[in-house]
């Protein structure tokens, strides 16, 4: 038996629920635009680390004590939430998604990491750069006519997490979608108290307007700390 696996981290849900509403305006646009996609569900949307795709599932054990290895000793850390995107490009977009900030690059070294870790287990290394996204839909049909859809979002700060594990999830498709249900999770050590602060003063930050005038459900102070 086989299962579609890929390795992620996700952002706290006051910062997930911010790009979920993101999402959901940029839906009626989109579909003005001739744009039709599929779109994420809040549940959904995640970081990957490092798609295996379909694997033996007799492999996940292995897959665990790869990452746990890998994660050994590292301690939790921020990323953000900023912008927005289309792969390849917003002309033949495929894949739109919101941009992810990695400061201090511990997310790039913790994905690095486990896909040397994973190689040992047979996986094929990246052979592509290592752009952190959350995918937000999947375009169906439709080229171009992404500006009106991106234009309130480009300079959208979402807000800031810090992340305290990673997963392993299987990907199980459904009906009405995919439906990702974690296998394991593996704890990164405690961050320093005045990480963890930062964090909960922009999660908790109140709501101001951003460059464009739309909400970003963060402070002045919580921007001034992203920046």
């Amino acid at each position: 038996m086989k299962k579609r696996l890929f390795l992620a981290v996700s952002f706290s849900v006051p910062v997930t629920r911010r790009l979920a509403e993101a999402a959901l305006k940029m839906r009626p646009a989109a579909d003005k635009a001739g744009i039709r996609a599929s779109w994420a569900p809040s549940a959904n949307l995640h970081v990957t680390l490092k798609f295996l795709g379909w694997t033996n599932a007799d492999v996940v054990d292995a897959v665990r004590d790869r990452v746990r290895e890998a994660a050994a000793g590292r301690k939790g850390f921020d990323i953000g939430a900023r912008g927005v995107g289309a792969f390849p490009d917003e002309n033949h977009p495929s894949v739109l998604w919101i941009g992810v900030t990695d400061a201090h690059g511990a997310l790039k070294e913790l994905a690095e990491t486990i896909d040397v870790a994973t190689s040992k287990l047979g996986f094929a290394r990246e052979t592509r750069p290592f752009h952190p996204h959350v995918t937000v839909a999947r375009v169906r049909e439709g080229r171009g006519g992404l500006a009106e859809v991106f234009a309130p979002f480009r300079q959208t700060d979402f807000g800031q997490s810090l992340v305290r594990e990673v997963v392993l999830y299987e990907s199980i498709t459904k009906s009405k979608g995919s439906e990702y249900v974690a296998l394991f999770r593996i704890p990164l050590e405690a961050a320093p108290p005045r990480a963890e602060r930062q964090t909960r003063e922009v999660e908790e930050g109140s709501t101001s307007e951003d460059a464009n005038g739309g909400p970003t459900g963060e402070s002045d102070r919580a921007r001034r700390q992203l920046d």
